[in-house]
This record gives structure tokens, sequence and C-alpha cells, in this order.
């Protein structure tokens, strides 16, 4: 597995959608390390028309990035309900 660090710019720290407010913290030096399938990122030196170095992934490379997140947070939920039952 290949890792992909994400710059962490905005959290919101709700459990439910339905609260009239919701607390957004922003960071400027906080990044989460993400495991994806190496074959499925490539290292660019320039994408044409965006100017970039870095890391490109393929779009089952994103899904796989998007289900990461989604199942951590999902077990994280889980185990903050297992507490109050």
């Amino acid at each position: 597995m290949a890792k992909v660090l994400a710059k962490v710019e905005r959290v919101t720290a709700d459990r439910t959608n339905y609260k009239q407010y919701s607390p957004q913290l922003v960071f400027d030096d906080v990044y989460v390390e993400i495991e994806v399938p190496e074959d499925e990122m490539r290292l660019s030196t320039g994408v044409i028309g965006v100017g970039i170095n870095g890391k490109i992934l393929s779009l089952k490379g994103f899904t796989v990035l998007l289900d990461t997140v989604a199942t951590a947070v999902d077990q994280m939920h889980s185990e903050y309900q297992r507490k109050f039952q």
C-alpha cells in the first residue's frame, strides 16, 4: 500500500445533522496519512495545465481513499454508541 498525505483544512465536530450550529476547526499544519493501493497511484513531475508535482490517484484510488475515511468514521461512531448502551 502507498500512503497519501491529506491536509486537514476543516473539521466539523458534529455527530448529528439536525443541530442549528456546527463548530468547525481549521488547521494549518495537520495532515492525515491514508493508505491506497500502489497500483492506483502514480507520481507526476508536472501535469499539463495544472503545474503540480506529486501523487495522482486513479478514480478507483480516490474511491478507496473515500471508503477508508468513511469506514474509519463509521467505526468511531459505533464505538461512541457502544459507550452509552
